[in-house]
């Protein structure tokens, strides 16, 4: 679901109620007063539905509502007129590590006088702690050692160096920053770490959905799937229709 992207004009799926029973969807809640939904645990769940032929390789879509649409477009409108700073040198440690992952890492000196962006972090991979990890990995050098779930653990970068083994590549000495279950901190110090043992993450709360200016709108559940009884209320004196 979260990768359900949208598109008004090629929308191929559709959202309604999931059939009774299913995910715990509970029809007779659609025929409740919200009165009596408040008063009791709600049990409602939605599926999503192909409204079309859709193919193998298809991308999904969604058509999120006009006030979705309007506001992403009032927002673009918005948002170039005044580019925060912190987005001109934002890139997210993905793209880092993939257009610099072979690139020479800067040591810890070198980047009190030339930092890498604020939003990104430094991290060996944690194997390193076990000592024959480095033999292990000798002849991996080309070898993609992180998987999409590894972060890594701080380090420190001390030195950098020629590897005399391989032409036009360099080798690390780093210092590993380790916290047990317990809280306990431990630094271990390896040399000779090849540079595919280390890589970039974004730093806690720094990823594009929490810089200023991210846009953010709720997708609009449409109007048509709602119970007549949840569409009419009385509010003081005041009738109103449920606003999506």
């Amino acid at each position: 679901v979260n990768f359900i992207n949208h598109n008004q004009t090629k929308a191929n799926i559709k959202i309604k109620w999931a059939p009774h029973g299913i995910m715990s969807h509970n029809d007779s809640w659609l025929t409740l007063s919200s009165t009596e939904m408040y008063e009791h645990k709600v049990n409602l769940a939605l599926d999503y539905i192909a409204s079309t032929d859709i193919e193998v390789g298809d991308e999904i879509f969604l058509d999120y509502g006009s006030a979705w649409e309007n506001a992403l477009n009032k927002h673009k409108n918005r948002w170039l007129e005044d580019i925060p700073s912190e987005w001109i040198e934002y890139g997210p440690a993905e793209v880092w590590n993939r257009n610099f992952g072979n690139s020479p890492i800067r040591t810890s000196a070198e980047q009190q006088h030339e930092p890498y962006p604020k939003h990104l972090l430094v991290r060996c991979k944690k194997n390193l702690s076990k000592k024959n990890y480095i033999d292990q990995i000798k002849e991996k050098h080309d070898k993609q050692l992180f998987n999409i779930s590894d972060k890594g653990v701080p380090c420190r970068i001390l030195e950098r160096y020629h590897n005399d083994r391989r032409a036009g590549e360099f080798l690390y000495d780093v210092e590993l920053n380790l916290t047990s279950s317990k809280g306990k901190k431990k630094a271990i110090r390896r040399e000779g770490v090849p540079r595919n043992a280390i890589q970039f993450v974004d730093a806690p709360y720094s990823t594009d959905i929490h810089l200023q200016n991210s846009f953010r709108f709720s997708p609009q559940i449409p109007d048509e799937i709602f119970p007549d009884a949840w569409r009419d209320n009385i509010r003081g004196n005041e009738r109103y229709k449920v606003n999506t």
